[in-house]
């Protein structure tokens, strides 16, 4: 079962990112809702640019946590509900506290919540 802030990898194509590199996602929604649903929310995640570094909606995750070479880029402004059947059943990163905060604080700004 998948956890917030686990870092899960599409197994079936959403058509976000290279062809050849598997689509990594955020899992953003309660644990509760998780076990729940038969979709997860998820931001997916890109690799990270010095054009990210101005952008409020993008999120820096290191390539540890992201399970990746390289740091990753997590789009806010893409966060949706895909199935989960699109996902490898175990995750392959896990997003420490302080990326999960960041993450959370730019939801609020694009959600405009206080």
């Amino acid at each position: 079962m998948s956890e917030r802030g686990d870092v899960l990898v599409a197994v079936r194509r959403v058509g976000f990112g290279s062809g050849s590199t598997p689509e990594r996602f955020v899992l953003v929604q309660d644990d509760v809702l998780s076990t729940e649903l038969s979709t997860l929310v998820v931001i997916p995640l890109d690799a990270w640019s010095t054009d990210d570094a101005a952008d409020p909606l993008a999120v820096r995750v290191s390539r540890a946590e992201a399970g990746t070479r390289h740091d990753q880029s997590a789009r806010i402004s893409l966060i949706g509900a895909r199935p989960r059947d699109r996902f490898a059943t175990l995750p392959v990163g896990r997003l420490a506290s302080a990326s999960l905060d960041a993450i959370d604080e730019a939801i609020r700004i694009l959600l405009d919540l206080s």
